[in-house]
């Protein structure tokens, strides 16, 4: 065999080689030394865990590249994953300005013959030469971990307003691993269904950027699940309770403030509940109002006056109901209730009584004297 002469051309193609091959670390954002581009994202803070024959993209799982040179750079993405595995980036070459950057989503892929098993993914930024040759160009990569999984269970989720009728919503499904939550699923439609594995699993529902339902569930290896999520659309805001004081210092009503805001149609035959609880057991219950149809209310005030006060806990919600169907129930107020000790009145009102004595005899001697005189 020829032996290569080492000349510096091959000196500097071998160092080229050698740095193109280095591993990256895995922070926050990562870039290599003397690199004007770094990467960042949720990516690596994913711990995979797919099925074989399943597909991930959802735009929870990004890679962000940026661009920390005073020029503008090509960028090309390139990415690591074990036979049977893509990685399915949704652009793989770009430019970004000078100080600019750029997101990316990144979803998986995972085939049918793939092999369980635990796996690293990548995926890298790399600046592209602008021109033919070999040129050495600066580099950063991201880590996740993948786990691929040969049991499963499937899930069907749906949203659905509280009568029932099905509602379009955003639905993300996420898995519940290490502390974290890693995006498994979304859907735009208000349905979900899928296959997935064993474990525990977080989702929520949206309507625009206000979230409606959520829930926490446990799937089990070949286990069916459906989940229904009612939609909360009707939302009680700014509820409080406030004491209101008499002369003595005395309470004499309680003054319950509320706003109805309401993120949908709105909805008819609704009616407004208050129910009051005293020492945790239920006392009363009162109808605030009734209305044909509810869309909004804003700054409402309601003064609350029992039979008779008594020493103890208060605590007061409000129902908001549309025929007898609950849409809304706000969270509990508690108004603590200390009446005037009734020992210190009987007290107040001897001395009182002893002073007009005392007052009424003087008077009377007074008075008779000057009869004397």
């Amino acid at each position: 065999m020829k032996r290569i002469k080492k000349g510096p051309i091959t000196l500097f193609l071998l160092f080229a080689v050698i740095l193109s091959s280095v591993s990256f670390a895995n922070p926050v954002l990562a870039s290599s030394e003397g690199s004007n581009i770094a990467i960042s994202g949720s990516f690596y803070r994913q711990h995979f865990q797919m099925l074989q024959g399943e597909t991930l993209q959802t735009p929870d799982v990004y890679v962000v590249v940026f661009n920390n040179g005073n020029e503008a750079v090509n960028v090309q993405l390139t990415s690591q994953s074990p036979t049977g595995v893509a990685i399915l980036l949704s652009e793989k070459e770009f430019s970004i300005s000078a100080k600019g950057q750029k997101q990316v989503g990144v979803g998986l892929s995972v085939e049918k013959t793939a092999t369980p098993g635990d796996f690293t993914v990548s995926v890298t930024a790399v600046i592209k030469p602008d021109g033919p040759g070999i040129v050495v160009t600066g580099g950063a990569q991201l880590q996740a971990k993948l786990s691929v999984m040969g049991e499963a269970g499937k899930v069907s989720i749906e949203t659905r307003l509280p009568n029932g009728d099905p509602f379009q919503s955003e639905i993300h499904l996420y898995r519940k691993a290490e502390g974290q939550l890693s995006p498994v699923g979304l859907s735009e439609i208000g349905k979900l269904g899928m296959r997935l594995t064993p474990g525990n699993y977080f989702v929520q529902a949206f309507y625009g950027n206000v979230e409606i339902a959520k829930q926490d569930f446990i799937l089990a290896a070949n286990e069916s699940k459906e989940i229904i999520l009612k939609a909360q659309t009707i939302f009680i805001d700014g509820f409080s309770v406030v004491a209101d004081l008499g002369k003595d210092e005395s309470i004499s009503a309680a003054k319950i403030y509320y706003s109805i805001r309401n993120i949908y149609q709105p909805v008819k035959n609704a009616k407004l509940v208050l129910i009051v609880n005293f020492d945790g057991r239920f006392s009363e219950q009162i109808e605030l109002l009734s209305l044909p149809a509810l869309d909004a209310m804003n700054g409402t005030t309601y003064k609350y006056v029992p039979t008779q006060w008594e020493n103890g806990n208060y605590s007061f919600a409000i129902q908001v109901f549309s025929g007898e169907i609950l849409y809304a129930q706000s969270e509990e107020r508690a108004l603590l209730v200390k009446l005037p000790d009734a020992g210190n009145l009987k007290v107040i009102l001897i001395v009182v009584v002893i002073v007009l004595i005392i007052i009424g005899l003087i008077l009377f001697l007074v008075k008779k004297k000057r009869k004397e005189r």
